[in-house]
């Protein structure tokens, strides 16, 4: 009876903690915009202020924004990116995923995954920091010039190749950006490409890195309760989140150094990240800088010298867009030094939390069911029916256990009329009963036990899956991984609820009957916030056990008049 109510409470505190989650963010406060904020985001385009990193010094030192407030921009265009890369800096400003739409109401507006616009801050920047004496080509104090100013992907062409060259004025030292964008293709090549026309050798590093204003200060947090922030794979580190609130200006920067890794940042859906798959020691450094604006920085490990007259490329790469895991996996794939593939498991980013594995197979469930019938709100349907019949051997058990239980009821109810306040003697005879009768009385438990890491598993799975994201299914439907807007669902969850506890057997202990009474309401208010996707999947699930309990009353009432017969 206690492990009873212990079960029922720790069921009811997990699913309590998750709906909390998703009202906090459902109900974030939206940071007014300015006056002078709206007139300087329309009036120019600025990178952020930013530092860059100093050889030979342990932490990171803030350099003004000395870019042009008119800074010249290019534009580059392929099937599934349209991209704008500011001269000042030779940097990528601003992403904007062509598949993929803003939000419901703006379907011609391409999402922006990168932009320069102050109040939703989040660009790329990159350079080369020279030792002491020597040159540096950080990107607040390099202007590129450029071939052209559009490039466009053109039909039967694979990729483009975008090139930018910087002439120091001092040495006669060229530094070319070179990026490759690929057909269909989110994984973006990049090339740093020093000439060293100096009188001495050129000692310096490479860095990457992103820098991103907080989306809760900015008004403009992105996605839902999943995890948006600095994250990063590197050395002994192969996943590690670093949350904006636990980031201290003017502290110590985290860092982490090794090969074969990435620094990101990550978002419900979508992820940029800088790649190092070259073989080389590097080192990651995750800082908040002035105006609650975070960094994660990827720069070598140690200093590269460039004979004079010499050439060296930084070979890296830049992912930015929706977290597909093959999309990811492939971004991921290098080939180290002694011949073997690897691959820096970008996909860790595509984060499904406890049961991954689960989650992980319920998309591709999923993917299947809608190649079929191409909505998923019936492949959701199609994959509530799967898992219940998979799980039918195991439930099936539970639930003939609750229907023993139910009949039962009377008999403990005489039981507690015969033996009053003696709770003693009612455990005792109560236990005596259930042996007589072979039933378990945690048997009834199990049904619910196992749909929790089910429940979890598709909580996340269509928390994080880019596939669902703006997935209509019918009616008012329109956004599977959003809340339904009128709350039927909800509702009609609440009254399935409320139908499956008039096949369950009365709770022998009065505290437990009184939360199960509550039950389907409680759960019916804490389902308001959360994706419609899950609140059909547990709404069909209601339904199916219904018609299960339904029908093993009836074979239990059937073997009861045969045997008096």
């Amino acid at each position: 009876m206690q492990n009873n109510r212990l079960i029922l409470w720790a069921i009811f505190g997990l699913l309590a903690f998750m709906v909390f989650n998703k009202w906090q963010t459902a109900n974030l406060p939206v940071a007014p915009q300015t006056a002078e904020t709206a007139q300087v985001s329309q009036s120019i385009s600025p990178a952020a202020d930013g530092s860059v990193p100093a050889v030979n010094a342990p932490n990171t030192s803030a350099i003004p924004n000395v870019m042009a407030t008119q800074a010249k921009t290019i534009t580059v265009e392929t099937d599934v990116l349209s991209i704008n890369i500011t001269l000042a800096g030779g940097d990528i400003s601003d992403v904007k995923l062509l598949k993929y739409s803003e939000s419901l109401e703006n379907k011609d507006v391409p999402f922006a995954l990168l932009s320069s616009d102050p109040a939703r801050l989040f660009v790329s920047q990159t350079g080369l920091i020279g030792a002491t004496g020597q040159a540096n080509f950080s990107h607040n104090v390099t202007t590129f010039n450029a071939e052209k100013e559009h490039y466009t992907l053109a039909d039967g062409q694979d990729s483009i190749i975008v090139p930018m060259t910087y002439v120091d004025p001092d040495t006669g030292s060229i530094l070319t950006k070179i990026y490759e964008f690929k057909r269909g293709s989110y994984d973006i090549g990049f090339t740093q490409k020093l000439t060293n026309n100096a009188s001495a050798p050129w000692v310096g590093l490479n860095y990457l890195q992103l820098v991103q204003k907080d989306p809760k200060a900015s008004g403009h947090m992105v996605g839902a309760s999943s995890y948006t922030g600095p994250v990063f794979s590197m050395g002994e580190e192969t996943y590690k989140k670093v949350p904006f609130d636990k980031l201290v200006e003017n502290a110590p920067a985290i860092k982490q150094a090794g090969t074969y890794g990435w620094a990101a940042m990550i978002q419900q859906y979508f992820t940029s990240a800088w790649l190092a798959l070259d073989g080389t020691a590097h080192t990651v450094e995750v800082a908040k800088l002035p105006g609650d604006i975070a960094m994660v920085r990827l720069m070598d490990s140690a200093t590269v010298s460039v004979p004079v007259g010499a050439t060296h490329e930084f070979k890296n790469s830049l992912y930015t867009g929706p977290k597909i895991k093959k999309d990811l996996v492939a971004a991921g794939e290098y080939k180290a030094a002694d011949g073997k593939d690897g691959n820096a498991k970008l996909e860790l980013t595509l984060d499904y939390g406890w049961f991954s594995p689960i989650s992980a197979l319920m998309l591709i469930v999923l993917e299947f069911f809608h190649g079929f019938v191409g909505n998923y709100g019936w492949s959701i349907i199609l994959l509530t029916f799967t898992v219940k019949l998979i799980l039918y051997p195991f439930s099936e058990k539970g639930y003939r256990s609750m229907a023993k239980m139910r009949h039962l009821a009377p008999e403990m109810q005489r039981l507690k009329e015969l033996y009053g306040s003696d709770k003693q003697k009612i455990g005792q005879e109560t236990i005596a009963l259930y042996r007589k009768e072979k039933v378990n009385p945690m048997g009834g438990c199990w049904p619910m036990l196992i749909q929790i890491p089910i429940f979890i598993a598709l909580f996340w799975m269509l928390q994080e899956s880019v596939q669902l994201r703006q997935a209509p299914w019918i009616l008012w439907i329109h956004d599977l991984a959003i809340m339904d807007p009128y709350f039927i669902l909800p509702i009609i969850m609440c009254g399935t609820m409320f139908v499956q506890q008039m096949f369950n057997p009365p709770p022998p202990d009065p505290m437990q009957a009184k939360i199960m009474k509550f039950m389907p309401l409680v759960f019916g208010f804490m389902f308001l916030w959360f994706a419609s996707g899950i609140v059909l999947y547990w709404i069909v699930n209601n339904l199916l056990t219904i018609l299960q309990q339904w029908l093993i009353n009836r074979r239990i009432e059937a073997a009861e008049k045969k045997a008096k017969a």
